[in-house]
């Protein structure tokens, strides 16, 4: 599966977001579109670091980068990319 179609996953089926996954549009607001509260995010941060294998930094978390389906995943893709470039987790 890729990386939006897991993080679509994660939002419907441990967020219980009221949208089936091939619903979700990449550029739907996560928050306003999608209805995720604060705890959402925490559970979405901790489900994608668990999924992906990554660590998802404080400045990251509080940037846009949690704003649409489209921004998490290029989010994720990079960090991803860095942990293989360097070996481990990012």
């Amino acid at each position: 599966m890729s990386i939006e179609g897991t993080i679509k996953g994660i939002l419907v089926e441990d967020l219980n977001v009221d949208h089936a996954p091939q619903d979700i549009i990449g550029t739907l607001s996560i928050r306003d579109d999608l209805g995720v509260d604060s705890l959402g995010f925490e559970e979405l941060r901790a489900r994608c670091e668990e999924e992906f294998k990554v660590n998802i930094s404080e400045e990251d978390y509080g940037s846009d980068a949690f704003a649409t389906v489209q921004a998490l995943t290029a989010l994720i893709l990079r960090l991803t990319s860095t942990a293989a470039a360097s070996g481990g987790q990012a």
